[in-house]
């Protein structure tokens, strides 16, 4: 009779934030502390400059890289050029985030009139209270055609980050 095999505090923290306790003491946090990355999306345009913001957003942070998706070539170039100005300005903002070590870019110019679709959306309607259940019809219709727009993407954490947009701005459009 096979033995259940529990899992380990650290394993579950790992699955549920994307880091292991040991990785986080790692980066020079304390076990335990949690960065809210939104605080850094909307903390953005301080960082790039307000004509810079409109093209750029950051996606994740894995390790010591900061990725961070582009409308166009030209502006991760451009944000490039600013790589270590803009690690300092992290770094002095948000001290519990460690050292960001390099910058790296994902070019999608569709999420870019995607987000700004769902927040015209947003703002004129308000936010919808509620969203489509997991298992309704809806929710998986969009979401097979969300995967399969995105199945060319090979990260899996930028592919969710673009399917949840993609199901936001579909319900967002159905509740008009």
């Amino acid at each position: 009779m096979p033995k259940n095999k529990m899992k380990k505090l650290g394993d579950l923290l790992e699955s549920a934030t994307g880091h292991s306790p040991r990785a986080t003491h790692a980066l020079g946090k304390s076990p335990g502390e949690v960065f809210d990355f939104l605080e850094l999306v909307k903390a953005w345009p301080e960082m790039v400059g307000a004509a810079l913001c409109k093209y750029t957003i950051p996606l994740k942070l894995t390790g010591q890289v900061l990725t961070i998706v582009t409308n166009h070539p030209a502006f991760s170039e451009q944000t490039s050029y600013m790589e270590k100005l803009l690690r300092e300005k992290i770094g002095a903002t948000f001290p519990q985030l460690g050292n960001i070590k390099s910058l790296k870019f994902y070019v999608n110019p569709n999420l870019f009139v995607e987000k700004e679709t769902l927040v015209a959306t947003m703002i004129k309607k308000k936010r919808p209270s509620d969203t489509w259940h997991p298992f309704s019809p809806e929710y998986k219709r969009y979401r097979q055609e969300a995967e399969t727009q995105y199945s060319f993407i090979d990260d899996k954490e930028i592919m969710e980050a673009l399917i949840s947009l993609y199901l936001q701005l579909q319900y967002a459009n159905q509740a008009q």
